[in-house]
């Protein structure tokens, strides 16, 4: 990170294309994608691919860019690779600002492509995550029960022989797989959690807390000593200001920010869906790329008058993506890393991310594998926390890591055609926490949770951490003890 201070590399800008520019570009496109000659070379290559066994869209983009080039050097982009990646995201910015005639040219023009249409973003977040139930149940149940049952418990012991695994989790792993109470993709979840370093009695759920401490600027020690090593989340206050950490003055400051990388290209997620009570819940990672400047006009935009902001900043790399800011907190007289760093392993190599949204933002239901201390630096955050053992309740889906149940939602709130499918929620043990500017939570790995920003705007700094080597050897520790006691018995 000493790096960056005084080195923060100048990022070349390119004109950001307004709406009309987009939905004009596009009817150009259309038009030379359907032209003969585009269309015999498309058809010559889609026949060569077809005779090597090659998917034509892993060759077709040379062929694409003699008719994307010329269109978009006329629109002031580079006519190559980096300006139909400009493109791209134009396009998405421009669909999830509300563009139905964009949305429906850029379309056809991936029709023409033999791309997939664009996702439906009118469908509710209901509707997507039990999708994702059955796409989790399709993709694993193609093997047949018992041969999905028998892969399991391969893949554990597998894990056990090659020494990422602990023999006694191993064990109780492979006695949940086929079990009535307890699914694969469950045990899945449970199999990332004890490779982490995650002890059996905190995969079984022994002592779940029933809330979350608050702690007045605890000391390192002891906190290491009674939540980190423990698991046990907790919510660190007094520990900040604003002028020990400038940034909880400075970041919430729009002007501050724009004077700083206003014209920084910043990952935003797009993609979000509304659930039943309104909120925007965003699914997936970061796909769209626009300027800072941009986020914020809309920010300040439906701060002022209650407009649709349909980005939200999230999971970004300040090092990477704004750099100019990851230097702030590297200036700053201390930070969390700096009090409570010793209490776990090495920071990500990213460094600090940022998430940032206004319109109470929420995030679908997910773990970590790494520590996490997170601070929130303007607004408010409401999560609700679930134990690693809650993987069991909690429907994982695409890594595992994921989950596809409803976010703040009790089985007796969901959609009455959706309970029975999601049945196991109800034994689920969610707890909840509020944190207001300065708070810092510890959130310990492998802790789900979902996440609910304010309506005002609301941003957190989040320092992710390897596991301490004292807490990831307490499993393979109580590993040890468990042989000796039995060979003193022998």
């Amino acid at each position: 990170a000493g790096a960056l201070v005084g080195s923060v590399a100048v990022q070349q800008t390119y004109p950001e294309l307004s709406a009309a520019d987009v939905e004009a570009l596009l009817v150009e496109l259309l038009a030379g994608y359907t032209s003969p000659e585009f269309e015999s070379e498309l058809s010559q290559l889609r026949a060569e691919c077809a005779r090597s066994g090659t998917h034509p869209l892993m060759v077709m983009g040379p062929v694409c860019l003699k008719v994307q080039g010329p269109i978009l050097e006329k629109y002031g982009q580079p006519p190559d690779a980096q300006g139909v990646d400009l493109m791209k995201h134009s396009v998405e910015r421009r669909v999830a600002e509300g563009s139905k005639t964009i949305e429906a040219l850029a379309n056809k023009a991936r029709a023409v492509l033999g791309l997939g249409a664009m996702p439906d973003r009118t469908a509710s977040v209901e509707t997507i995550l039990a999708a994702k139930v059955d796409e989790t149940n399709a993709r694993l149940g193609l093997a047949g029960e018992e041969e999905l049952c028998r892969q399991c418990k391969l893949r554990i012991a597998s894990d056990e022989s090659s020494g990422a695994l602990p023999s006694a989790s191993a064990g109780y792993l492979e006695s949940l797989v086929g079990g009535s109470e307890v699914s694969v993709p469950s045990v899945l979840a449970m199999l990332k959690m004890a490779k982490m370093g995650h002890s059996i009695p905190s995969l079984r759920g022994d002592a779940v807390p029933s809330s979350v401490v608050v702690l007045d600027a605890p000391e390192p020690g002891a906190f290491f000593q009674r939540h980190v090593l423990p698991n046990q989340p907790a919510v660190l206050r007094g520990v900040l200001d604003a002028s020990s950490f400038p940034p909880l003055r400075d970041f919430p400051d729009s002007d501050f920010l724009r004077r700083r990388c206003s014209d920084r290209r910043v990952l935003v997620k797009s993609l979000a869906h509304r659930d039943q009570e309104g909120r925007p819940v965003f699914v997936s990672d970061p796909e769209l790329k626009l300027p800072l400047g941009a986020f914020l006009d809309k920010l300040d935009a439906h701060e002022h008058s209650g407009s649709q902001q349909p980005f939200y900043l999230g999971k970004v790399p300040l090092r990477k993506e704004l750099p100019e800011l990851a230097v702030e907190i590297q200036r700053a007289p201390t930070c969390p890393q700096r009090v409570y760093g010793a209490c776990f392993g090495s920071l990500v190599p990213d460094g600090v991310f940022t998430y940032f949204g206004c319109g109470r933002n929420t995030t679908a239901v997910h773990f970590d594998a790494h520590e996490n201390l997170l601070l929130c630096i303007c607004g408010t955050k409401r999560l609700w926390l679930y134990p690693p053992s809650d993987a069991r309740h909690l429907y994982p889906c695409n890594d595992f890591s994921r989950s596809a149940v409803l976010p703040f939602a009790r089985l007796e709130e969901y959609p009455p055609e959706l309970r029975g499918k999601f049945a196991a929620v109800a034994g689920a043990r969610p707890v909840e926490v509020c944190l207001r500017a300065g708070d810092i939570l510890y959130l310990p790995s492998c802790w789900w949770h979902c996440v609910e920003g304010s309506d005002d705007r609301n941003m957190i700094l989040n320092w992710w951490f390897a596991l301490h080597a004292d807490k990831k050897a307490l499993a393979f520790a109580a590993e040890a003890r468990r042989e000796n006691l039995g060979a003193a018995a022998a």
